[in-house]
């Protein structure tokens, strides 16, 4: 039974109305009776077609939508793995940033510390060489006489001590107790000594030693190393008793100075146990007890003293070296060396080696403008020529040096 037959009348004439429009549309109306029946078949096989066409379609498709399916695989695992190779990146430059910030911080760690190293010895040798400050001439003579210590005079002998005497009238600022005699000083600190001062001072031990108070007395000049009719260095024998004088420069540090002083008090200590009385050199049981203490001063100044020089010495030369080291590359590369450097005596003979090595061998160094000529001779730059035209660089020094450097001798006229 055919769909027209099934329907009710209305659908009928709608199916009526379709059919003609479609007739009319595919001019079947214009065609015969067989066209009409050879297209109706040939209708039949376009659906068959388009059922193989769909199938095949179907099945293109799905062999198409798998070679992409394979394809978004493989590319997902090549993303993948770029995706681990640049975790592993990522993580080794992490690891090498850490590691070079790491190795920048302690270097810059290193130059913080070295810098302030550096500072804080400028500051201290700027300290030690900057003049001290006082209030009045008393605080400044204090400051002197404080230096004359216990701890100061053990160095000479273990069992001296220091009694403070600068109220008492005529008996100086200070006496030194050693076991088998004292010694009075007399301390000034002031950059000329006048002859007065020096008057006062004999007045004083004269009287002092007849008093039999003490059996030495040392005049002691804190910052003018000449003395009026004594120099900077003099010993005087006054009957059984002995007299010394010295004085310091004022630009030596307190540091030096008190080395000097302790050196010469030990020159004044030996000096009065070699001249003391005769009956005493004459008494074996002194002779065996200033010989043992002779020894055992010999065996403190071995033990303690000598590897302290020596150590002193190494650390000295090696500064001096690494200075050199530093300063030739200052000239290398053409820095400006700090005019600072010129006020110490350790770089002093350090710079004049170095002018010492630009003169030629056979240069004969002039008497007059004899600088000048070193400065075009050698062509020294803007510091080594301040250096040379400095208060203190005599054509001396440099005649020295330049002797010793080559070993031999050079005519000067």
């Amino acid at each position: 039974m055919g769909l027209y037959q099934t329907v009710n009348e209305k659908q009928k004439q709608i199916i009526i109305y379709l059919g003609e429009l479609m007739y009319e549309k595919l001019n079947l109306h214009t065609s015969s009776e067989k066209d009409i029946e050879s297209l109706i078949k040939k209708s039949v096989n376009i659906d068959e077609q388009l059922e193989h066409s769909y199938l095949l379609g179907k099945k293109e498709s799905e062999s198409t939508i798998e070679f992409y399916k394979h394809t978004c695989e493989t590319l997902e695992k090549q993303i993948q793995k770029k995706e681990t190779h640049i975790d592993d990146l990522y993580s080794k430059l992490e690891s090498r940033y850490q590691l070079g910030y790491q190795q920048g911080k302690d270097t810059q760690e290193n130059l913080d510390h070295k810098t302030k190293e550096q500072l804080s010895t400028l500051e201290n040798l700027i300290y030690q060489l900057q003049p001290v400050q006082y209030k009045n001439p008393k605080e400044k003579g204090d400051s002197f006489e404080s230096m004359i210590s216990n701890k100061l005079v053990t160095q000479i002998h273990r069992f001296a001590y220091v009694e403070d005497t600068s109220d008492i009238w005529g008996s100086g600022d200070r006496i030194i107790c050693f076991p088998t005699y004292k010694m009075m000083v007399e301390c000034k600190h002031k950059t000329t000594i006048q002859k007065s001062d020096i008057d006062q001072f004999q007045n004083h031990y004269l009287f002092d030693f007849k008093q039999k108070k003490y059996q030495m007395a040392l005049f002691l000049s804190f910052s003018c190393d000449s003395i009026v009719g004594k120099g900077s260095f003099s010993v005087e024998y006054i009957q059984s008793n002995i007299v010394g004088y010295i004085g310091l420069p004022e630009k030596v540090t307190s540091k030096l100075k008190l080395s000097i002083i302790v050196y010469f008090l030990k020159i004044m200590n030996d000096l009065y146990e070699s001249h003391s009385d005769t009956s005493k050199h004459k008494s074996h049981d002194y002779m065996t007890t200033y010989l043992l203490d002779i020894h055992n001063d010999i065996l403190l100044i071995e033990k303690n003293e000598l590897p302290l020089v020596q150590s002193i010495q190494m650390k000295y030369t090696h500064k001096k070296n690494k200075l050199n080291q530093l300063l030739h590359e200052f000239e290398t590369q053409n820095i400006q060396i700090p005019v600072e450097l010129q006020s110490t005596q350790a770089s002093e003979s350090m710079f004049i080696e170095n002018i010492v090595k630009l003169i030629p061998s056979d240069y004969i160094i002039p008497k007059l403008h004899w600088k000048q000529s070193l400065i075009q001779t050698c062509n020294l730059n803007q510091f080594y020529s301040k250096f040379l035209n400095k208060k203190g660089i005599t054509r001396e020094k440099i005649v020295t040096c330049f002797f010793t450097y080559y070993s031999k001798e050079h005519k000067i006229d």
